[in-house]
């Protein structure tokens, strides 16, 4: 539940979250860069995870030692399996598709967890997720679909990524109820580092790939800004802000992640991309702006004549 905030501590919650979109926005180009300079996988995703899983642990040591309980690790443990599968996916499909690609691919997870819900709890969603859903696929084939090749590799190793995402925030609205939070970020991000130490040791095993200057700024990126910082300034800003206005503000996610590739020269603006990525960020923040807007269509007047002056 959100704690009651002021407009200063919302405007500044929002703010917050722009700065978290804008970080995971440019961790695609950030990514894409690390992978050009032959960076495996696995090898980012190590680095990515042993700096970050160190960052909380230094800023949070004490919170962690008083708050962990005997036998959590196993819910760090399966919540950073997922999440692990998910930038796995995430990763590797970014050597086989864009930035500006994977950046709203990746965005469907949004309109993938509430379909995920209804598996797992039996109830319908509202049907304006089902149209949200339609929007998705529509902005999907736009932006990706060759009708003569078909949907390629990266996009739908980046679809997968969509789908364990959505799973990983179910899966954490599940265990955050029994774990403290930042133990669970600690656990899963440990956990995340030994699958990926594991992964580099069976499928890459070159340690040159972390002699180069470019993929450690990059690893540092990653770990540093878009894992720990954007992990604590998301937990934060929830405090203040309700979901739906969290929502709204994650979809510029996709958005920034497509500047960046455009801006960054990975990508060329186009006439099926900016369309695409319309119909990705509507599909996005359509269940969000419905849940705001909902109420004051149901209170606003129905019918009748209206009265006149005297």
């Amino acid at each position: 539940m959100e704690m009651h905030a002021t407009k200063k501590q919302e405007g500044l919650a929002v703010l917050a979250m722009l700065v978290v979109t804008l970080v995971w926005g440019g961790g695609f180009v950030v990514t894409k860069g690390a992978l050009d300079e032959n960076m495996g996988t696995a090898a980012m995703l190590l680095g990515r995870f042993v700096v970050g899983a160190a960052a909380i642990g230094l800023l949070f040591g004490k919170t962690i030692r008083a708050q962990y309980r005997p036998g959590q690790w196993k819910s760090g443990l399966a919540l950073g399996t997922v999440l692990f599968f998910g930038f796995y996916a995430q990763t590797f499909g970014l050597n086989f598709t864009t930035p500006a690609n994977s950046a709203f691919l990746t965005g469907a997870y949004v309109v993938v967890i509430p379909l995920l819900w209804w598996a797992i709890s039996k109830k319908r969603p509202p049907a304006v997720v089902f149209v949200a859903c339609l929007l998705s696929f529509g902005g999907i084939a736009l932006l990706s679909f060759n009708p003569a090749a078909g949907v390629g590799l990266g996009d739908a190793l980046t679809l997968l990524c969509a789908v364990l995402y959505a799973g990983h925030i179910v899966l954490t609205g599940i265990l955050a109820r029994t774990v403290h939070h930042v133990v669970l970020v600690f656990l899963q991000f440990v956990a995340c580092a030994g699958w990926s130490l594991l992964a580099f040791l069976v499928v890459e095993r070159d340690v040159s790939a972390f002699a180069s200057l470019p993929a450690l700024g990059a690893l540092a990126y990653l770990g540093l800004l878009s894992t720990c910082l954007c992990f604590l300034l998301q937990t934060l800003a929830q405090k203040y802000l309700s979901s739906a206005k969290t929502g709204i503000v994650m979809g510029l996610e996709g958005f920034f992640g497509s500047l960046f590739g455009v801006v960054f020269g990975y990508d060329v603006l186009s006439g099926r991309m900016v369309a695409g990525g319309a119909l990705m960020l509507a599909a996005i923040v359509l269940p969000d702006a419905w849940q705001l807007l909902r109420p004051r269509l149901q209170q606003a007047p129905r019918g009748g004549a209206a009265p006149r002056g005297g």
